[in-house]
């Protein structure tokens, strides 16, 4: 990507608590992605979920969900909690985070 076009996205880094063995399959790429949480309970929908510049709170989740099998907090269970990065592009999405995207979002659901 040309330098010039950086200034219009907005990078960011995110942390994925998971089992040793699914990390290191990403890393080594002998796995292209991530399945899908889609547990009722996940905080914004059906999704995989990055903690962003969280490394240790990736980490808290991963340990707790590997202490805690029962509550299933994953798909499958961490039997040895890992964290890994991804550098990620958010390109067009809502920014929930601002009060402007907060009333961008409630417009476009009084809309349909």
């Amino acid at each position: 990507m040309p330098i010039e076009n950086l200034h219009s996205r907005s990078i960011v880094l995110g942390f994925h608590g998971c089992d040793e063995v699914t990390g290191r399959r990403l890393i080594s790429c002998d796995l292209h992605h991530l399945s899908p949480s889609k547990n009722p309970y996940d905080w914004i929908g059906d999704g995989v979920y990055f903690f962003e510049n969280d490394p240790e709170r990736a980490w808290h989740f991963a340990r707790t969900a590997a202490a805690n099998p029962g509550k299933k907090l994953t798909k499958r269970p961490i039997v040895n909690p890992f964290v890994v990065g991804a550098i990620i592009d958010l390109g067009h999405c809502f920014e929930l985070s601002n009060q402007q995207g907060i009333n961008e979002l409630s417009d476009a659901m009084k809309r349909s």
